[in-house]
């Protein structure tokens, strides 16, 4: 599946280093330094095209390996700093350390797929006094399989638990949560041209504006690839609860389609159209927080662009293309209409 979006703005770096001690034990040594622009709205996800401009470096410092012990079964392993400083005193609650650590065991089902089991630990510290640090363990069994040549289907199942280890948060609306999680995908091959996937899940992550998020998402895709035209419809839907009275839940309901096809040898034209809805529930609570029009009123959002796409070498293209984005809500602040021009060359060199 593909989805086209506007250029991604920012200063992007990946260096890694691969270790071989002995010929059942590989590790990585890596780093990803980056300067990231988005525009998100309140709820911290990302709004291209009605949101506000969030500026900040990122880095993601760790290592991984994985441990051949005996044929067919490995133990994989990993530890990772995340570090998070936003450029705007606007943004000064996002600025974290995160700590992740990881240890895992596959075994190879062969010839179907694999099973195994993953340990993770989550570690938040944030530099303003009013954010509290957080922390989740979660203990889940995976497998993947081939059910056949052209269907696959991977499950996951397990629980985790959030705790706020400094004592608890500065607002007494906040608490430790502990929940079941997990994750169904499947996939197949309808025939030469036309594939479809399906899944659902339930994860506990690190919140925008609260520790905790626990998420419920819901997505379908179909896509048809051939020669000529590349065309895939989707539908996805996501259920949010912030596990906090200050922040109500909200639901987030996308449908859209998205396609490609060639003008002549490696020059494509690209088009989508998106419409997509918020709904929040009512807050629990009087809070600061719920003035925000984002935080309480619904609206909906039509996207449609068009653009195209050359390819000059081979590590070396140009994209483009125009796209006209309407918002309509019973709240007159979220009313807007807007068009948007993007033009972006995009450099690779592989050292």
């Amino acid at each position: 599946d593909f989805i086209l979006n506007l250029a991604e703005e920012g200063i992007f770096g990946s260096f890694s280093l691969e270790l071989r001690p002995t010929d059942f034990l590989a590790m990585t040594l890596y780093t990803t330094p980056s300067v990231r622009i988005d525009y998100i709205d309140a709820r911290g996800l990302i709004d291209e095209h009605g949101g506000e401009r969030y500026d900040r470096f990122e880095n993601q410092t760790g290592l991984r390996g994985d441990w051949l012990v005996v044929k067919g079964q490995n133990v994989t392993f990993g530890l990772e700093r995340e570090d998070v400083k936003p450029f705007d005193d606007e943004f000064a609650d996002q600025e974290r350390v995160s700590y992740n650590s990881n240890l895992g065991w596959q075994k190879l089902i062969d010839p179907f797929g694999v099973i195994g089991i993953d340990l993770d630990y989550i570690q938040n510290e944030y530099t303003k006094s009013d954010r509290p640090e957080s922390e989740s363990i979660s203990l889940s069994a995976f497998t993947q399989l081939d059910l056949t040549d052209l269907t696959y289907i991977a499950a996951r199942l397990g629980a985790t638990e959030g705790n706020l280890p400094s004592g608890g948060s500065t607002s007494a609306l906040e608490e430790d949560v502990t929940t079941g999680f997990g994750a169904l995908t499947f996939r197949s091959e309808l025939n030469k041209l036309w594939s479809h996937s399906a899944g659902l899940s339930r994860d506990l992550k690190t919140g925008y504006n609260t520790p905790f998020e626990l998420i419920d998402v819901i997505s379908y895709h179909i896509t048809r690839s051939g020669d000529f035209l590349v065309t895939s419809w989707y539908i996805n839907q996501s259920q949010v609860d912030p596990k906090s009275e200050d922040f109500s839940k909200y639901l987030d309901r996308t449908i859209g389609f998205v396609g490609s096809f060639p003008l002549k040898k490696d020059l494509y034209a690209n088009f989508s159209l998106t419409y997509s809805e918020r709904d929040n529930e009512s807050f629990a609570t009087e809070t600061v927080v719920a003035t925000s029009p984002e935080l309480t009123s619904d609206y909906e959002t039509v996207v449609a662009s068009i653009g195209a796409s050359y390819q000059f070498y081979e590590n070396l293209s140009f994209s483009t293309g125009i796209a006209h984005a309407d918002r309509s809500s019973d709240n007159e602040d979220l009313d807007f209409d807007r068009t948007t021009f993007r033009a972006m060359f995009t450099y690779s060199h592989q050292f």
